[in-house]
């Protein structure tokens, strides 16, 4: 009868269970698992590198004009930085301002395309 209690009390969860410890080897098994884990996830965080060679690749000529501005220094300092970005990114080549057609002024006057198309830029 005393035997039949227990049952019913480990089935009810009065009586507290064991703590099984792991033993040195399953740690061991464990630490080494993890270690080939993280040697294996460092070559998949190695990049990608493609060099492609024999293209020959040109710069988009463009023309970027001083912009209008109340100050005309603001507007040529920014139009400054526009350029030399453009120019940085590999990307642009953009036009010496000496080589542009007209300078931009009102900003309520159509501009020359013909003079800027023969420009043969952007």
């Amino acid at each position: 009868m005393r035997f039949h209690e227990q049952d019913n009390e480990t089935k009810r969860g009065l009586v507290p269970k064991m703590i099984i410890l792991p033993t040195r080897r399953a740690v061991l098994k464990t630490a080494l698992a993890g270690l080939a884990g993280m040697a294996a996830s460092s070559t998949a965080l190695a990049q990608l590198q493609i060099v492609v060679s024999g293209a020959e690749f040109t710069p988009l000529p463009i023309a970027v004009p001083d912009f209008a501005s109340s100050d005309p220094a603001f507007g040529r300092e920014v139009a400054d930085i526009v350029r030399a970005n453009l120019r940085r990114s590999g990307l642009f080549s953009p036009l010496a301002i000496s080589s542009m057609p007209a300078s931009v002024g009102n900003v309520g006057v159509t501009p020359d395309f013909a003079a800027w198309q023969a420009t043969n830029v952007d």
